[in-house]
């Protein structure tokens, strides 16, 4: 999120406003959370040359799990009156917590997500990156489309908002080739909802492989503090395959290119 946020706000002058939703963090409020995220490296540049360009950035004190973010009245107004693209970057990583937690944050995050586009004003197109994993229980190729599940996805949901937890154990286990983690089955689960409940909004979704640093931009090498991946190569010092992983750059320039060309797009879709 904070590459993509300094990409807009660089290469974007045309953008009026930008709103991000933050929840309160470690006892951390969003708006200090938003100054913390200003002071990372990666703004310098804008900090040096176009200081003023961060007052076109506005918190939204929320909750992705939560109907309507958990926004104030007020927030939720302004909200859609002026957002006409919708960025969700949020997700949970986890391979160990348990289906019910990671449906309410990944899957449950995309139906708010979609929920609230709905009631956009003027809104173009959302924008959901997904992981190049959500599809990882297919022995052969994996082309690039939404696979369909046995059930809906909001069956899912459904259960997991109504605390049926043998119901949901149940129709997971129905769902074959298996998963090899509960991660990757909340992330398919995802790209399912908007095929039928957001038909009617343009949705481009985004499927990258793990993310290393930024290949070239306003800070060649920089890579985002929560990487994962970044702080595995530092440990080991080993030599990965370079093709399995995709530069922070080219998967955030991938997502703010893809939302005006997708609205000419029909989305794939695997019926079988």
């Amino acid at each position: 999120m904070v590459v993509l946020l300094e990409i807009l706000l660089r290469c974007c002058g045309g953008i009026k406003s930008i709103y991000i939703l933050l929840r309160e963090k470690k006892g951390v409020s969003p708006q200090a959370r938003k100054e913390e995220i200003f002071k990372r490296s990666v703004f310098r540049q804008l900090r040096e040359e176009d200081p003023k360009v961060f007052d076109k950035v506005h918190v939204v004190a929320g909750d992705l799990s939560l109907t309507d973010m958990d926004m104030s009245q007020e927030d939720l107004k302004r909200v859609v009156e002026e957002v006409t693209i919708v960025f969700h970057c949020a997700t949970s990583i986890s391979f160990f917590k348990p289906l019910q937690y990671l449906l309410l944050h990944n899957a449950g995050g995309v139906n708010n997500i979609i929920s609230l586009c709905k009631k956009l004003k003027r809104c173009e197109v959302l924008v959901y990156t997904s992981t190049a994993y959500s599809n990882c229980n297919r022995e052969l190729k994996i082309e690039d489309k939404v696979y369909r599940l046995p059930y809906e996805a909001q069956r899912f949901i459904d259960a997991v908002g109504n605390g049926k937890e043998e119901l949901l154990q149940q129709i997971a286990s129905e769902c074959q080739p298996r998963w090899p983690n509960h991660y990757s089955f909340s992330k398919c689960i995802a790209e399912n909802l908007p095929i039928k409940k957001a038909s009617e909004i343009q949705t481009a979704i985004i499927q990258p492989s793990p993310i290393g640093p930024i290949w070239k931009g306003a800070l060649p090498g920089y890579v985002e503090e929560n990487s994962r991946l970044a702080q595995l190569l530092i440990a080991s010092s080993v030599a990965f395959r370079c093709e399995l992983f995709v530069p922070l750059i080219l998967r955030v320039q991938d997502r703010r290119t893809d939302p005006r060309r997708h609205r000419n797009q029909h989305e794939k879709y695997d019926s079988s």
